[in-house]
């Protein structure tokens, strides 16, 4: 085991000694530390349970928060008898099914392969997400939550973002969908400028879901650990008659109160997936050994480095694709009119909310919040005749064309600038001098500027 760490030399005996030589001993509670400790890890655990961000963790999951979150040590059996007690039916939800056996699937080093795929668990409520995952590691390169993950326009910016991070991987591996046209273009137009006589398949892989499996298994992964929660938590606004999808209000209003809340909570669970440790592979433990996605995607000694830094031709490539997709914003979800009616609206209201509890009952703070602004946009739209959605941000349709009409709009506008210099925004040779006026013909025009 040591030697996957540099020391292929150091025996358990020399390392003994060393712990033994600069006090480095294995953590010990002192008599009477121990419940204490467990009183704060239950109290923590409690707090993330009711808040919802660890509702669907599970217990290595907990764990890992747990120690990544409190200053102090908690053992695995502690996260598990407290979970036992305060969330029971969860844990009896978490058992074990009947196992699904899938075909050998092995990848050579990071950056071989990126597997992308949208998640669409909670697109019916207006939040879709959008993630890339390195196929060797696991590591979840990117993870989106926005209104967009089926137009071309915002899987390519994703997949641009990566790119500018991590390099340009070999293979990009997709369904075949229209919204991955872009991204299918801008992968095999990078790797073309390294590689003039590489293959269509060497650079891009379509493929059914069933065939993408690493994306497939790590939405299998955030569903159990997060969005289904979100999901029956939404049902149940369905089911009370406060969610209609065809609503422009509800979806609006579902926005400002939870997009936020819910961006935080799957970061949070993406950065804890990238340093849970994963199972021994059993077939592959010569390529993948025991570890953590973050410490196999970037320590990977035992692997080749499959990615491409960007420089020359590609750079500039990447570049003028960067430059292309500027006008967009993944992080935009409604327009500054819409949030400030929002603002305006709960404020008028005295309406006031928080996230400190978040379980799947109506009766609370964010829910009447949500409630109160979603009556409150149709309001203001039946008494003011200005229709919401004229404000509503919309997703990037139009692929190609939207990019080629966003390039046409930027050179008009460039050129505008070019032409009206003037202070008064008037163009130049609309412009006449004191003399010209003085010098003309026209008698009505004489001793206008005395005046002054």
């Amino acid at each position: 085991m040591l030697m996957h760490f540099g020391f292929e030399n150091l025996t358990i005996g020399a390392l003994r000694w060393l712990r033994e030589r600069y006090g480095i001993v294995q953590y010990r509670h002192q008599p009477g530390d121990h419940m204490e400790t467990v009183m704060k890890a239950r109290d923590y655990i409690l707090q993330e349970l009711r808040s919802g961000q660890t509702a669907r963790y599970g217990r290595g999951n907990t764990h890992n928060w747990v120690r990544a979150n409190l200053p102090c040590f908690v053992s695995n059996q502690d996260v598990r008898r407290i979970l036992y007690i305060l969330d029971h039916s969860g844990t009896e939800n978490r058992q074990p099914k009947q196992r699904c056996w899938r075909k050998r699937w092995s990848v050579r080093g990071p950056n071989r392969v990126w597997s992308v795929d949208g998640h669409d668990k909670l697109s019916e409520y207006g939040f879709q997400i959008y993630g890339i995952i390195d196929g060797y590691s696991r590591y979840v390169l990117g993870c989106w939550v926005g209104l967009s993950n089926r137009t071309q326009v915002a899987v390519q910016k994703f997949y641009l973002k990566t790119v500018c991070r991590y390099g340009i991987p070999q293979v990009v591996r997709s369904d075949k969908g229209i919204e991955t046209v872009l991204m299918c273009a801008a992968q095999t137009a990078l790797r073309y400028s390294i590689d003039p006589l590489i293959s269509f398949s060497k650079a891009y892989v379509y493929g059914p879901s069933t065939k993408n499996q690493r994306i497939e298994a790590w939405w299998n992964t955030l569903a159990d650990g997060l969005t289904e929660g979100w999901k029956q938590f939404f049902i149940k606004l369905d089911k009370a008659n406060m969610f209609d999808k065809e609503s422009i209000h509800d979806v609006v209003a579902l926005r400002f109160i939870y997009i936020d809340i819910l961006r935080e909570q799957v970061q949070n669970f993406v950065d804890l997936h990238n340093i849970y440790t994963i199972r021994k592979q059993k077939w592959r433990s010569y390529i993948i050994p025991l570890g953590r996605p973050e410490d196999l995607y970037f320590f990977h000694d035992h692997a080749p480095e499959c990615k491409t830094i960007p420089e020359g031709v590609s750079e500039a490539i990447l570049s003028q694709m960067e430059e292309d997709m500027a006008f967009y914003d993944e992080d935009v979800y409604q327009s500054k009119g819409i949030e400030m009616l929002c603002i305006t609206l709960l404020a008028m209201g005295n309406i006031e909310y928080s996230f400190e509890e978040f379980t799947s009952e109506l009766d609370q703070s964010h829910v009447r919040a949500y409630n109160f602004l979603r009556m409150a946009l149709g309001s203001f739209e039946e008494h003011t005749d200005l229709p919401v959605n004229d404000i509503n941000v919309e997703p990037p349709r139009g692929g190609i064309y939207l990019v080629v009409a966003q390039k046409e709009a930027e050179r008009q506008r460039q050129e505008a600038m070019r032409l009206n210099r003037s202070l008064e925004g008037i163009p130049e040779d609309e412009l006449v001098s004191e003399h010209e006026v003085d010098d003309d013909d026209n008698d009505e025009g004489e001793g206008i500027l005395d005046d002054f």
